[in-house]
């Protein structure tokens, strides 16, 4: 997912591992036959890889966005731009340094840059590039990135700095053991009331509850109004799911949600389709596996090392060893899916390879988990 400046998902970006053209084409393919591919983000915008020197004969019909590197030889580069454009692809150009001293820059809807690398270029040619069309930034590592790319008037981000220790954008209002408390509750399993009366005595966490329950990825009938209701019609095991995104909610009741619940969402959905492949699957690793995804980003949130968090609170052998060591039946998918998050592809295919689980098989799980997660709507 990228963001916008506010840091709401605002587009979808399919990475290809490695630089084949004819791959590209095949990715973009098997995307354009997908069901999800027009349904899934509500209307988020598409962004593809393409082949630097890819023709046209493969394409069948537009994407959102094909993003295509510069080729070697920037000779025929117009051209082949020229050809694709006339046939209606909205384009994105990925710019590196001979590129940015183009003159003028070669026409696109969007220019990708590095982050990096774009905070480096001489002032003349980022507002040459700007000034021509939007900026995608990638590779945002840090907030100050981040800050940095809104200044710019960027309007797409990419999701990195999100995953690094300091750069959470929301600070919760509660004490870190009044959050480190109800977590422990949850994990243990706790008598409901004992979790409803924390929640009588926090208000706000109430109605955040209410909202992210009532949000189309719950696909309740009703109206969920109170909490002994969404225990009746959630079910504990469903409600124990919600509460814990419930820790990432927004504690200022606005109507932006934090960027790390959907991250910590995703991570979530994601690991949990993936252990129901696995041989051993059973319901009770399922909700291990979605656990584990949704507390691993919980040292981001907190600001403290797993170890002090898993301190004071208790969870099961699976989940705990896969949060601190990336060990025992669930670490692998989840340094599997960090991999992936990083770019890391070949240090991820390597894990799913060893726990018999294929590319194809996590692109349909990559696309199952965004479509939940992207049906996540806590505006009122």
């Amino acid at each position: 997912p990228l963001v916008d400046p506010a840091e709401n998902w605002a587009a979808l970006q399919l990475r290809l591992w490695g630089d084949d053209e004819t791959a590209a084409a095949a990715l973009w393919q098997q995307w354009q036959q997908h069901p999800l591919s027009r349904k899934l983000g509500n209307g988020l915008r598409w962004l593809l890889p393409l082949g630097a020197g890819q023709g046209m004969a493969r394409m069948s019909t537009p994407a959102p966005v094909l993003l295509t590197p510069p080729p070697q030889d920037l000779s025929n580069w117009p051209a082949l731009l020229a050809e694709w454009q006339k046939a209606g692809f909205p384009l994105g150009l990925e710019i590196d340094g001979r590129v940015a001293a183009l003159e003028p820059p070669p026409a696109a809807d969007f220019y990708s840059l590095d982050a990096t690398a774009a905070r480096a270029l001489p002032i003349r040619q980022l507002l040459r590039l700007r000034q021509t069309a939007p900026l995608l930034l990638h590779n945002v590592q840090t907030r100050t990135d981040f800050q940095w790319g809104c200044r710019n008037q960027c309007p797409l981000l990419d999701t990195v700095y999100l995953l690094t220790h300091g750069n959470a954008s929301d600070k919760p209002d509660l004490t870190r053991m009044r959050l480190l408390k109800l977590l422990s509750l949850v994990a243990q399993d706790a008598d409901t009331r004992v979790i409803e009366e924390v929640f009588r005595h926090e208000p706000k966490l109430s109605y955040s509850l209410m909202r992210l329950v009532n949000s189309a990825g719950v696909g309740a009938r009703g109206k969920i109004s109170n909490f002994g209701q969404a225990i009746t019609l959630l079910g504990r095991r469903q409600l124990q799911r919600w509460l814990q995104l419930l820790i990432y909610a927004n504690p200022n009741n606005s109507n932006q949600a934090n960027p790390l619940l959907l991250q910590a969402a995703l991570r979530g959905k994601l690991l949990e389709l993936a252990a129901a492949r696995l041989p051993d699957a059973t319901p009770a690793l399922c909700d291990e596996a979605s656990m584990t995804g949704i507390f691993s980003l919980l040292d981001v949130l907190l600001n403290l090392s797993m170890a002090q968090i898993l301190e004071q609170l208790p969870l099961e052998p699976p989940v705990s060893e896969a949060l601190l060591q990336r060990e025992g039946r669930l670490g692998p998918l989840l340094a599997a899916a960090e991999a992936m998050e990083h770019l890391d592809f070949t240090g991820a295919a390597a894990l799913l390879e060893s726990l018999g689980l294929d590319g194809s098989a996590w692109l349909e799980m990559q696309l199952q988990a965004l479509d939940w997660v992207s049906q996540i709507n806590l505006v009122d």
